[in-house]
This record gives C-alpha cells, sequence and structure tokens, in this order.
C-alpha cells in the first residue's frame, strides 16, 4: 500500500467516524472543541475525532493552506482559533471556524452533512464586521456574538473581587469590583498590544474598555481584558476589577482588536443573563478575594494598597453565588 492510499483510507476512515459522532451524540453547541474534548466528558471522543478531521485538511472547510486548529500563542499568529458546532441535527450541522490570516480575521460558517462534507461555506472578514462581546459577571463567562451568520461562543472568564457595598458596614449586601458597561467597546487606538508593567501582564496584550456613555476623558476607564496572571485561568472573583482570560482568548479578542478597520470590538458588561454557565471550565463556587481593609492617613476605613497601587486581598469563604443574586445581580 503507497502513502497516497495510506492517507486517503485514514481520510475515508476518519469521514465514517465524524458520521457516526453527529450521528450518535449532540456535541455541546456555542463551546470551542477543544474545551470539549478536555472538559465535557460526554463530548471528549467524539469532538477530538472532529479536531483530527478538520486537521487533516482544513482547506475543506475554506480555510487557507498552512493554516492548522492549533490554538493562539501571540497576536497576529496565522491559526485557527475557534471551532463549534451549532444547529445539529440528525442530517448534518454547521461548523464555525475563526481564524487569523494576513492580519485580518475571518469567521467560516460552513454546513456540512453528517459524513462532515461540506455542502456550503459563508467566509466574513471580521475586522470589517466585527462581532459583539458580552461579559457576564455573575456566570464568570463572556459570549462572542456575530449576527449575520448566527454565531455565538461562550468561553470562561475571572472577575473582580467581592466588597461590601459600604466599606465600614460589613452587613451591606457583596457587589463585584467588576462593573457594568450598557454601550462600550475594546479599543484598538488605547489597548496595549505588550503590557509588562507590572510584570504579572507578562507582556500579553491589556485590551482597555471605552465607556460611550462617559463623557470625561474621552470615556477612557482603568478596566480591561487582560492575561489570567497565573499559570491556569482562576474563574473567580479575584481581580482588581478586570477581566481575566486565557490565552486563546486573549490573542483571538486581540487580533480582532489590533486588526480592526473601526474602532474596535463592541462591548457591553451586565450583572448576569438568563443564560446561566454554559462554559464547562471550572468554576470556583465557594471562596471568592475580598480587599484588605484598614486605616488611611486620616484615620478613615479604606483598602489597603501594595506598591503597584492595586489592592492587597484577603480571601473568604462563602457561596459566591448566593451573595451575589441576594444583591440584586
Amino acid at each position: 500500500m503507497n502513502a497516497i492510499t495510506s492517507a486517503r483510507m485514514k481520510f475515508i476512515s476518519a469521514l465514517l467516524t465524524f458520521a457516526t459522532a453527529l450521528s450518535a451524540h449532540a456535541l455541546t453547541p456555542n463551546v470551542d472543541l477543544k474545551d470539549l474534548a478536555k472538559y465535557v466528558s460526554a463530548d471528549q471522543v467524539q469532538a477530538q475525532q472532529m479536531i483530527d478531521l478538520i486537521n487533516q485538511d482544513p482547506t475543506r472547510y475554506g480555510v487557507p493552506v498552512g493554516i492548522t486548529y492549533s490554538g493562539l500563542k501571540a497576536v497576529g499568529q496565522s491559526a485557527i482559533s475557534t471551532i463549534s458546532v451549532q444547529n445539529q441535527t440528525p442530517y448534518g450541522a454547521d461548523l464555525f471556524l475563526i481564524y487569523t490570516s494576513n492580519k485580518s480575521v475571518f469567521l467560516n460558517k460552513v454546513a456540512i452533512d453528517i459524513y462532515g462534507n461540506p455542502q456550503r461555506t459563508e467566509t466574513l472578514d471580521l475586522t470589517k464586521n466585527p462581532p459583539t462581546v458580552q461579559i457576564d459577571i455573575l456566570n464568570r463567562q463572556f459570549t462572542l456574538r456575530e449576527s449575520k451568520t448566527g454565531f455565538l461562543r461562550y468561553a470562561p472568564a475571572a472577575m473582580g473581587s467581592l466588597i461590601h457595598q459600604q466599606i465600614n458596614d460589613n452587613a451591606s449586601p457583596y457587589q463585584s469590583l467588576s462593573r457594568p458597561f450598557r454601550s462600550a467597546y475594546l479599543s484598538r487606538s488605547k489597548s496595549e498590544l505588550s503590557r509588562t508593567k507590572p510584570d504579572y501582564y507578562a507582556g500579553r496584550p491589556f485590551l482597555r474598555i471605552i465607556d460611550n456613555e462617559q463623557n470625561s476623558y474621552g470615556g477612557f476607564t482603568p478596566f480591561g481584558l487582560h492575561y489570567q496572571i497565573s499559570d491556569e485561568l482562576q474563574r473567580g472573583f479575584i481581580s482588581n476589577g478586570c477581566f481575566r482570560l486565557r490565552d486563546n482568548d486573549l490573542f483571538e479578542l486581540s487580533n480582532l482588536v489590533f486588526f480592526s478597520k473601526k474602532q474596535g470590538v463592541p462591548l457591553s458588561v451586565v450583572n448576569s443573563t438568563q443564560d446561566g454557565n454554559r462554559h464547562p471550565y471550572p468554576i470556583i463556587k465557594r471562596w471568592f478575594n475580598t480587599p484588605r481593609v484598614g486605616l488611611d492617613k486620616k484615620g478613615q476605613a479604606a483598602f489597603l494598597e501594595d506598591e503597584h497601587g492595586l489592592y492587597i486581598f484577603d480571601r473568604v469563604d462563602g457561596l459566591v453565588a448566593d451573595l451575589l443574586q441576594a444583591a440584586g445581580y
């Protein structure tokens, strides 16, 4: 058996396996395949089979030659960063692929049959038609949504630590240091491609939030989306108010922001949505960070800060969702 015949047989076998997966089990929609393969036991085998099938020949799904589903490690890297499934039926599904190529970010919507054969492909340049980002504080996740194709993806995030609404009253309800934004955007001109100070940003991007409803300072805010800080994302209430993301998610959004043909990427932040937690990444339910309280120079109660002007935190045990829902989240 020559190499070409062997490769063809492997490809046919992958197609048959793919068809079996689609017809036998409905994969969790709106979640990246790599996350399904890692965190959802019922989806692991089928998700990995789909990943293998697509990586055998990504060009069949409208992706340029040489670009594979490898995840992003830097801004501008040519790679597929997201693949997810939607609208799955016994006869096929819609595959959505996001990939970066030549300083542009594209979204492919590929209708496939149960054998994985593309029936039609629609391609949209996301740098000209940016998707929208919505952050859900209570559920510690964000969505990336594109209305023309119907694309929707969930991803995990870490939120701002919890504080009492009144610093001098421990009986007052808790709230997060992350605040809602009804109309904002991740700014191409105000974001940082490689932030190094403080050093825990590790040279990753910092995506600045500009508030459309704030008249002063051109809507500039201290809030942004940035690196997860720790080796693994801690999906809880732990930060000074910014939103922490995993590397692939951060670099994907960074490509959308820095290559945007517009001012950036539209963003909103809400206390909660009716979606609930839709992502399988582990979520911290029983503890949170809170800023340490001490006395300032005037003898007034205040949050203590470190040498960078950031809050010093204490870890507190508690059922986080119950505390925030009691506060109206």
